[in-house]
């Protein structure tokens, strides 16, 4: 059961945690975007490198303007982003050992999961893309 309280410390509350997780979303939603463009593709990306193209983008996007907070392109969350995707069956990461004996790890996206991506970056996206009437409930 849930129960508005209708309080200055609930709106306090909420708005806090709204902008706290603001740029979670926004690097959950711009993992996600990638992921969406590599779905169904005969395609295996290193992790690697996509995390580092993901941290490059996230920082040119907060320098166009385009996102609010510089650390929605921390790459350990952009990792933990992938990993969780990953657990939701968006991705599957292969690892393997080079020559050399480091690991290297990749990504695909299988073909049967395009409308659940396409519903969650919908989902992201409406998070992300608030309404003045929302945003006016909680201040």
């Amino acid at each position: 059961m849930v129960t508005i309280v209708d309080t200055d410390k609930a709106r306090k509350t909420l708005k806090f945690f709204k902008e706290l997780i603001h740029s979670l979303v926004d690097t959950y939603l711009l993992t996600l975007l990638a992921i969406e463009q590599i779905n169904g593709k005969p395609m295996v990306l290193p992790i690697r490198k996509l995390i580092r193209e993901l941290h490059a983008t996230a920082k040119d996007l907060y320098t166009e303007g385009q996102l609010p907070d510089l650390h929605s392109c921390l790459m350990e969350v952009i990792q933990t982003s992938l990993r969780r995707f990953e657990k939701m069956g968006f991705i599957t990461m292969r690892s393997f050992t080079s020559k050399k004996g480091s690991m290297n790890t990749f990504i695909q996206s299988p073909p049967e999961k395009e409308q659940e991506i396409h519903e969650m970056v919908n989902f992201l996206q409406s998070m992300r893309n608030s309404t003045k009437e929302q945003d006016a409930a909680i201040e």
